[in-house]
């Protein structure tokens, strides 16, 4: 899935004829184009945060304490927390929160649909952290996502006063 969405991202960035970074070489980019889909699989993640930049939906305030149920399993429902991550010291004494997987995503409902999913499949998924600001979260070396399935909740909510930070636990 990740080799996925770099590579497609990739072909949009590297093909000059819609892409406004290189506007004057259509004809070169255009024979190279598969050597640097290949060729660039590591160097995409740099290259995303231009394809895939932008806000998600951050409902702060509002968001603080309200129950989410997905509809896609309609059996898990998620408490949303403003202002929190997790990290650290799982609940329970159960180890350290562990980041099962990355992804993009638009909204926390749209995160907590990912974990819910990942459950739904046999995942471990129990928790969340979701970050509105794509293009921040993409910029950091090695991250390809704004949402993080996590194993568990933390111990205590880590705050996070970015004004832009949301996360959610399995009720």
């Amino acid at each position: 899935m990740n080799t996925t969405s770099p590579t497609t991202l990739s072909v949009s960035t590297i093909t000059a004829s819609s892409s406004p970074l290189s506007s004057g070489s259509s004809s070169s980019t255009s024979s190279q184009a598969p050597t640097s889909i290949t060729s660039t699989t590591s160097s995409t993640t740099s290259s995303s945060p231009t394809a895939t930049s932008g806000m998600g939906s951050y409902n702060c305030p509002s968001d603080n304490g309200t129950s989410y149920t997905p509809d896609l399993t309609n059996r898990y429902t998620f408490e949303i927390l403003c202002g929190t991550d997790f990290y650290g010291k799982g609940i329970n004494n159960k180890g350290n929160v562990v980041d099962i997987q990355n992804v993009l995503a638009t909204s926390i409902e749209a995160c907590i649909d990912q974990c819910a999913a990942q459950r739904y499949a046999g995942g471990n998924c129990s928790a969340v952290s979701y970050g509105s600001n794509i293009t921040l979260a993409l910029s950091r070396g090695g991250v390809q996502g704004n949402c993080f399935l996590k194993d568990q909740r933390s111990v205590v909510g880590q705050p996070d006063t970015s004004g832009q930070q949301e996360g959610a636990f399995l009720l």
